[in-house]
């Protein structure tokens, strides 16, 4: 009977061992970093959401209205980017941020009505109006998780995983970071940037899902034209439109090249010039950004077409002719 009931306990353990053996050496797949994603997007949007109804139905409005007096989106876009990290970061007043955005866009429409009204609403809603901005969420109330299959083949391009340490480069607003968040990984996540008040809006960000997540292993990091200043290596780096306004270009490459462990990856996200008429004057084409980072520092292996949009993701090379200084 002794021997039975020793039996009996030791085959549990062998069947809880071989049950628990695909779990310890499991590696999140595409799909299910997606469920997390649309879980933890699903979360967060209710948190923020806690709230009047009125100033989030006021976010439609004021989305739609500029959308009808900016035709060109990659102008509205950068408006509305630059108008909310200004409100939530500098902590402007209505007239102050007022007289300042008619001096910076003295052609807009959008700017030339914005109200009072406009200005609360997005300093009320800037979590929000982050996410709706870069796809995630629909632009109109309730604002739904949207079915974006850009930004989810971009996602998956990435290949996120668990062991990952990534580092986002010329992140502006950092909200593009906020979603390799909201993948559920919670990989510590080095947000770079140059412009002081970039990195206050994004020390606002990391406090606001510190408030509501525990451990969140997101850091600002302030660099320079030259250098990213990062504070440790890193096995991936993502560049999001930002990579043609890089003025020094060779030193900064060579700055991430050091950043990088061995055999780590860079992606370059960008809208490549493909006529004469760029919505940028910084705008470059496809081949002169391909030949500009593989000169000594990474070689190219792949590359995901979005459309008005590319993917490129590179491979650091063992060794380079130039050293950072």
């Amino acid at each position: 009977m002794f021997i039975f009931h020793y039996a009996h306990h030791i085959i549990k353990i062998v069947i809880l061992v071989l049950l628990l053996v695909p779990v310890l050496g499991h590696t999140q797949t595409w799909d299910e970093t997606r469920k997390n994603l649309i879980y933890n997007a699903s979360q967060y949007r209710k948190l923020i959401m806690l709230k009047d109804t009125t100033s989030l139905k006021r976010v439609e409005e004021l989305i739609k209205t500029a959308t009808e007096l900016e035709s060109d989106k990659e102008t509205l876009d950068r408006i509305l980017l630059n108008i909310n990290y200004a409100i939530n970061s500098q902590n402007f007043k209505f007239k102050k941020f007022k007289k300042i955005a008619d001096q910076e866009y003295p052609n807009s429409e959008f700017i030339k009505q914005f109200t009072e009204t406009d200005y609360l609403t997005i300093k009320d809603n800037n979590a929000l109006l982050d996410l709706i901005m870069k796809g995630l969420y629909n632009d109109y109330y309730p604002y739904k998780l949207s079915s974006n299959p850009k930004l989810y083949k971009e996602l998956e391009f990435y290949n996120i995983t668990r062991t990952d340490t990534i580092a986002e480069i010329g992140a502006g607003d950092g909200s593009f970071s906020k979603i390799l968040f909201l993948t559920g990984h919670n990989i510590p996540i080095l947000i770079n940037e140059i412009e002081f008040n970039f990195i206050r809006y994004i020390d606002k960000c990391i406090e606001q899902l510190s408030k509501r997540y525990r451990n969140v292993k997101m850091t600002s990091i302030m660099g320079n034209k030259k250098n990213a200043k990062l504070p440790h290596k890193v096995n991936k780096i993502i560049i999001r439109s930002s990579y043609h306004h890089f003025s020094n270009k060779e030193k900064m490459l060579s700055s991430l090249h050091e950043s990088l462990t061995d055999d780590g990856e860079l992606f370059i996200y960008e809208a490549p010039l493909r006529d004469t008429l760029g919505y940028c004057p910084l705008q470059m084409l496809e081949q002169d950004i391909i030949q500009s980072i593989e000169l000594d520092y990474f070689s190219l292996e792949d590359k995901l077409d979005l459309g008005d949009h590319i993917v490129l993701r590179f491979r650091k090379k063992k060794s380079h002719l130039n050293s950072t200084k």
